[in-house]
């Protein structure tokens, strides 16, 4: 069973970007440039290594197998910031 029985049609005037750039989604309004500077321990953030966060970013091993010290310019948004936390 579909969950509608009416064909849908594109909303008029609808611009996706738009909608996004005034904060649809919770992201893509506001965003402020930083330079994010964390300490992890214990293998925390081990994942930024294989999957960067920023194309500038870097990782400095104070202990091969648990500590980094990681740097990178960052864009954030509200976004950002809830995930952050």
């Amino acid at each position: 069973m579909a969950l509608k029985e009416v064909p849908l049609s594109p909303l008029e005037n609808f611009d996706l970007q738009t909608y996004i750039d005034q904060g649809g989604f919770g992201f893509g309004e506001t965003s402020v440039p930083i330079v994010l500077v964390a300490l992890f321990k214990n293998g925390a953030g081990h994942h930024l290594i294989e999957t960067p966060l920023a194309v500038d970013q870097q990782i400095e091993r104070l202990n091969p197998q648990t500590n980094h010290f990681f740097t990178a310019h960052y864009n954030l948004n509200s976004q950002c910031s809830r995930d952050l936390r």
